[in-house]
């Protein structure tokens, strides 16, 4: 803006125009630079920001430890209930229905709800209740077996970066945890209106989706997931 450019002619047009090019170039360049810092950090196992998991708290160096502070309000630690809800799918095959049923009569403060100095507005809108659906991806998560995905929950298309972290559960435990859910989503019955023998069970040979149950006008019949 302070050079003398005359855009009237094509020579100030064209030095205006270099000059823009060279400026969108530093500009990448330097994004380009940024992330791959980033990148470099992340593999590093240093936490650069975001909601720290539930059962555990970033350390002076930015670093995830587990978290077994006892928490006055249950006597426990947060990595305890981690423990507490896969001892209980393992062992007990609960589903994760009876899972936060359980927590939640035990008075067990659930993710964004606990005695931290955690504010703002997720505190402020959350129940302060254990929800079936957050047992799941508790569940579900490689972080508990030690492994965090980075860039899993981006919008943009990037690179996931998988680093360790301390893990809170055994490997073998946790893949013991899916199996146990895995066994819960073929035998449920809780929302089925009718039973179908081969629920889950079958593949379409084709695309490999599974095949799922329908009814229509008395006659029951299997359809491939993937037909649309």
């Amino acid at each position: 803006m302070t050079e003398p450019f005359d855009t009237g002619d094509a020579s100030g047009r064209f030095l205006l125009t270099i000059l823009a090019g060279v400026a969108d170039l530093e500009r990448s360049n330097i994004i380009e630079r940024m992330w791959l810092g980033a990148n470099r950090s992340t593999r590093e196992g240093i936490w650069l920001g975001g909601i720290v998991p539930y059962g555990y708290f970033k350390n002076d160096e930015k670093y995830l430890e587990i978290n077994d502070h006892i928490m006055p309000s249950c006597g426990i630690s947060e990595a305890d209930i981690i423990r507490l809800i896969y001892k209980l799918t393992i062992e007990n095959k609960m589903t994760t229905i009876k899972i936060a049923d359980h927590l939640n009569a035990l008075g067990l403060p659930p993710s964004y709800f606990i005695d931290s100095p955690a504010t703002g507005r997720r505190k402020k809108e959350t129940a302060g209740i254990w929800r079936p659906g957050r047992v799941l991806n508790m569940l579900k998560s490689t972080t508990y077996k030690g492994i965090h995905q980075y860039g899993k929950r981006s919008a943009k298309q990037r690179e996931i970066i998988e680093r360790n972290i301390p893990a809170i559960i055994s490997p073998e435990d946790w893949e013991e945890a899916q199996k146990v859910i895995r066994a819960h989503y073929i035998f449920s019955r809780r929302n089925a209106k009718h039973i179908y023998l081969l629920t889950s069970l079958i593949k379409c040979k084709n695309c490999g989706y599974t095949y799922q149950s329908a009814c229509s006008k008395g006659a029951s019949y299997y359809l491939c997931g993937g037909r649309s």
